[in-house]
């Protein structure tokens, strides 16, 4: 799961730190190292040095992350219209709706 918010969130968030991406994922940075290393083993990520601090590594999505984020984006939009076929397209907006109402006041730990 972790590897899957991680690599969204470099789709989003463009080439960024390591430390950046574990600020915005709220993740431990010592447990953001085992998951960062996964996505680059499976060739989901690069990792290259910061041209400007050499300390520092720069995470970038590969061609073939993108192509995995869409397809899960792809399979999750099949996964919830087959879920929710049962509704009209009102009472799936409404929902919708109210789960996102729901989640926002959920905690996410």
């Amino acid at each position: 799961m972790w590897q899957h918010v991680a690599l969204s969130a470099l789709v989003d968030l463009g080439p960024v730190t390591q430390a950046e991406l574990g600020r915005a994922v709220a993740l431990d940075p010592k447990d953001l190292t085992a998951v960062v290393s996964g996505l680059v083993d499976n060739r989901l990520v690069t990792r290259t040095t910061d041209p400007t601090d050499g300390r520092k590594k720069i995470l970038s999505v590969t061609t073939k992350g993108h192509e995995v984020v869409k397809r899960c984006a792809d399979l999750g939009r099949e996964a919830n219209d087959e879920l929710l076929e049962v509704l009209s397209t009102e009472e799936r907006k409404l929902f919708l709706d109210m789960l996102t109402r729901v989640a926002r006041i959920v905690p996410h730990e």
